[in-house]
């Protein structure tokens, strides 16, 4: 479903309250707007307000029509779109503005089919106006379309200090025209940002490569587009600016995308980062974030990301983690990890698990290699999958893989009976410690 998110509120400064007085027959600017946007068949209406005592009348207004109102940052204009659009699980937005009454619905329904009849899914949609985009005219009779996905890497790239010592870089990964207006737009607006734009489609892997050939600093850091960073890092970057560690991890939190509550994504990170033990971060962490490797170790040991369609992020982080000699744990929260139902991380199908299986074995010779205690478990879980379902076929693809590698039939299902073992132990001594 597509929904219309109007951003309201009262506090105009040339003219307080502009949207509440009334503006034909005794009719307010606000209840117009909901009224033409509700003749839009297959969309809803989401009013965004602040929480300030005087937009309670727009949130009075907003249930006088039956229409949801989120209420949240008075300053956070993003944020509170963000917000408002997780809340009401909005991926497909048209954004529209208060204080425009002559909205054209024409224009508006041309737009929805538009949007719903189209085989691409386009991060942004609008109309060009001499040949410019309808939101730089300011004439107020045109909508936009943009997905929540757009939205979070505004937030995301607002989330990061702008500091002189900070180089921010944005990899296109070979959008469509309609999005890279988008991207062109965030260029004009967060000015201390690079944006690169890619001709090839060859994923997140070959995205962070093309980063690091453009990369400058003394340290590299890296952010999911719908993830972001807390306040905090400013911190942390004033705090070892000066040092010549080889890496810093760094603690995170995680929540859910569309409902903010709490997810289990960072809860093996938090794990690492309490205990004493930094193999597990160097070579068990598996993502490129919540770490900030030193350029001259990436550099001098020509370390890359697997140009996968999947976890094309562990063989960096273990490589890194293996030449680094100086490895500092900081357990302050500094970056929260955002979960989407359609992620990658979530999509279960037998060609990524095979690329998991690929990539995890060829990890753990490796490890064994350079004698490193370590086996890395998470190589199972396709294969002790596909014993639990039956899946044969697979299984003998995922066995011919493993045994390139040095990994026996025998030898996987000893480590398979190693792990049920190790996990009926530990969940004795929960039992044990909680009676």
């Amino acid at each position: 479903m597509i929904s219309f998110i109007v951003q309201a509120r009262s506090g105009s400064t040339r003219l307080p309250n502009k949207i509440l007085i009334p503006f034909y027959r005794e009719k307010c600017i606000l209840d117009l707007l909901i009224d033409k946007l509700m003749q839009v068949e297959g969309t809803q209406v989401i009013i965004a307000t602040s929480v300030n005592s005087n937009c309670d009348i727009i949130e009075t207004i907003a249930m006088g029509h039956r229409v949801p109102c989120y209420r949240g940052s008075e300053n956070d204009v993003l944020q509170r779109f963000i917000d408002a659009a997780e809340e009401n699980k909005a991926e497909k937005i048209i954004r529209v503005c208060s204080d425009n009454p002559f909205i054209d619905l024409e224009s508006i329904n041309r737009l929805v089919n538009f949007v719903k009849s189209s085989k691409t899914e386009y991060d942004y949609v609008s109309f060009r106006i001499n040949g410019l985009p309808s939101i730089k005219t300011h004439y107020g009779f045109w909508t936009e379309y943009v997905t929540l996905d757009a939205l979070l890497l505004k937030r995301c790239l607002t989330s990061i200090p702008n500091r002189a010592d900070v180089q921010v870089i944005v990899i296109d990964d070979c959008s469509c025209e309609a999005e890279q207006v988008e991207l062109k737009k965030m260029e004009v607006q967060f000015h201390n940002v690079q944006f690169v734009y890619s001709n090839e489609n060859k994923g997140g892997g070959h995205a962070r490569n093309v980063g690091l050939q453009y990369a400058k600093g003394k340290y590299v850091l890296f952010a999911d587009a719908d993830d972001f960073y807390h306040d905090s890092l400013n911190a942390l970057l004033d705090d070892y600016k000066n040092e010549r560690c080889d890496i810093v991890y760094f603690n995170a939190d995680a929540v859910d995308s569309l409902t903010l509550q709490h997810t289990f994504r960072a809860d093996r990170l938090q794990t690492y980062i309490n205990s004493t033990n930094k193999s597990a971060l160097r070579f068990l962490f598996p993502g490129p974030t919540c770490k900030m490797v030193r350029k001259e170790l990436i550099d001098k040991y020509q370390v890359k990301f697997d140009e996968l369609k999947a976890i094309n992020d562990v063989t960096f982080s273990y490589l890194v983690g293996y030449y680094a000699k100086d490895v500092r744990v900081d357990r302050r929260i500094i970056y929260c990890i955002t979960s989407r139902p359609d992620s990658i991380s979530f999509t279960d199908s037998f060609e990524k698990d095979l690329i998991d299986v690929e990539v995890l074995a060829r990890k753990n010779q490796f490890l064994k290699e350079h004698q490193i205690p370590v086996f890395d478990e998470d190589m199972l879980n396709p294969i002790r999958k596909g014993l639990k379902n039956g899946e044969w076929h697979h299984l003998k693809v995922y066995f011919n893989v493993t045994r390139r590698y040095g990994y026996s039939f025998f030898s996987i299902l000893f480590q398979i009976g190693l792990k049920s073992i190790k996990c009926r132990i530990r969940n004795y001594l929960l039992l044990s410690h909680k009676y």
